[in-house]
């Protein structure tokens, strides 16, 4: 159970009764010199009180953040990387047990994500049979997806168990060209707004995860919430792949991802 801390008044309530109960001392009014000496103390002791709450609960991994943190990583020889956040080192420590007990897909997981580069993968067993299994790398950029195929492939030869096959693949990439017409408020500075736009077009198709379908609501919304200078839209060619297709929402297969290279982006 959690340390809950006494109030003052709590404490000298009860001090009282005890007093009470077992002295001939009966004068607790305001002001007696029996209440004032307890309500000394107590001040120091409800706030040693609240402190030992305090440390109570920043000793748990749920709770503890910033330095208490730190410290409980430490216990598990598990550092803090540069500029990393509270809630990704927790969720590093509370899976470090595993991570340390060796070639388990926690400790493939976390060894995977850790390259830099890499936004996510997914773990595929038995894809070459018994003892083995595939990891697809989702890039961050498709445009480094080399290189964070290479990281990954160090990581797996690094944790994977004697004997177990591991494969570092690919998804299948397809590749979007997309041309839109901008409507904007008269007056509107079309030249950084247009760079603004292709950006964002970019980052929602490079922001799919395996096997995510485009929704064209979702990528209207994503060029519209860049200015308040656009008021419509047109989206006039789309194709994926080297096909053209109709401008609608787009399903693909579980081991394809999107990718939108910046030279197949129109807009104007």
């Amino acid at each position: 159970m959690p340390f809950v801390p006494r109030t003052q008044e709590q404490l000298t309530s009860s001090q009282i009764r005890g007093l009470r109960e077992n002295t001939p001392i009966t004068n607790f009014s305001a002001g007696s010199r029996a209440r004032a000496i307890l309500e000394l103390i107590n001040d120091d002791i409800s706030e040693f009180e609240n402190r030992l709450s305090l440390n109570t609960a920043l000793s748990f991994v749920s709770q503890a953040n910033g330095r208490f943190l730190d410290m409980i990583g430490e216990l598990l020889s598990c550092e803090r990387r540069p500029d990393e956040g509270d809630e990704g080192f927790r969720y590093r420590i509370v899976n470090h047990v595993h991570t340390v007990a060796g070639a388990n897909e926690t400790a493939l997981r976390l060894a995977c994500l850790s390259v830099d580069g890499v936004r996510d993968i997914k773990l595929v067993p038995y894809t070459h049979g018994t003892g083995s299994f595939s990891v697809y790398v989702v890039p961050e950029d498709s445009n480094y997806l080399n290189e964070a195929i290479d990281g990954v492939s160090n990581a797996v030869e690094e944790i994977k168990a004697y004997g177990i096959k591991g494969n570092v693949l690919s998804p299948k990439i397809i590749p979007v060209q997309i041309s839109v017409r901008l409507i904007t408020k008269p007056m509107t500075d079309s030249r950084g707004l247009i760079n603004d736009v292709r950006f964002a077009i970019r980052y929602y198709f490079e922001s799919r995860d395996l096997g995510q379908n485009l929704i064209i609501n979702e990528l209207v919304n994503s060029i519209m919430n860049v200015s308040n200078d656009i008021i419509d839209i047109q989206i006039y060619d789309l194709y994926l792949g080297n096909k053209k297709v109709l401008v609608q929402n787009q399903d693909i297969h579980w081991d394809e991802k999107f990718t939108a290279p910046q030279d197949n982006i129109k807009v104007i």
